[in-house]
């Protein structure tokens, strides 16, 4: 009498399975996107030579990793070769892919996006919106990080914690940073340095603007936060006679 194996074609090698019943395999929700061209290079390098390359799946045979070694042995009709890992789901997917380094921000994104997290999606909204702020400098403004707790922040970004304490107040933020665009480009530094001065009631946007407008090309790219901040205080001291520390 023929196994529940035998019956799904799988074959057991001991160590791991092998199998020709692409059927059986599913992709995880949450997980990325294949990716077209690195397909096509494992659809090349696996046309040549076939090397053991064995997939981890769960016990409803979700692919936890190797998608795109099993797309590629699925075109060429080549056996898929996996190991199964009960309990494993979308944390174990981006824990694997981070310790190889291959997921980067958008997929993450992306991946808590497709699951439906709240905070991801504003995200995500908010990028759209705002297209001129990339990823870290978008989770700058939500988080309204102004220095170093934007590493932490971004671990809580990649582990699916993200929060965000005001989304009308980022809006804000984010709306006052365009009106710098005009006259220098926006980093992440001058990003991190205008939420920081947003922040002291002794710094008015609207006063800076008008000092910067007089002089539209003293505000040059900085390497550092603290030397932007001192080229904004020259600047929106220009003309003041009670000059404003806003370093402090």
């Amino acid at each position: 009498m023929a196994t529940k194996l035998e019956r799904l074609e799988i074959y057991d090698k001991g160590t791991y399975f092998e199998t020709r019943n692409y059927s059986i395999f599913k992709f995880l929700n949450g997980n990325r996107d294949v990716e077209m061209h690195h397909l096509k290079r494992l659809i090349e390098s696996m046309s040549e030579i076939y090397l053991l390359s064995i997939i981890v799946v769960n016990e409803h045979f979700e692919i936890i990793d190797g998608q795109h070694r099993f797309s590629a042995a699925k075109q060429l009709n080549l056996p898929v070769f996996f190991i199964i890992k009960n309990g494993y789901g979308l944390n174990e997917v981006q824990r694997l892919n981070t310790n190889s380094s291959v997921w980067n921000k958008k997929d993450y994104l992306e991946s808590f996006c497709e699951v439906g997290k709240k905070p991801y999606l504003q995200f995500k909204k908010f990028m759209e919106d705002f297209p001129d702020f990339k990823t870290i400098m978008s989770l700058d403004i939500l988080t309204n990080s102004t220095g170093k707790e934007g590493r932490t922040n971004m671990k809580k970004f990649e582990s699916g914690k993200l929060e965000i304490p005001n989304l009308a107040k980022s809006y804000d933020n984010a709306n006052l940073l365009l009106l710098v665009k005009p006259y220098c480009k926006l980093d992440g530094n001058l990003v991190k340095t205008f939420l920081t001065l947003f922040q002291n009631k002794n710094y008015n946007h609207e006063e800076f603007l008008r000092k910067l407008k007089k002089q539209p090309t003293t505000l040059q790219p900085c390497k550092k936060i603290e030397q932007y901040k001192l080229l904004i205080e020259d600047i929106y001291n220009t003309g003041r006679r009670d000059k404003v520390n806003l370093r402090y």
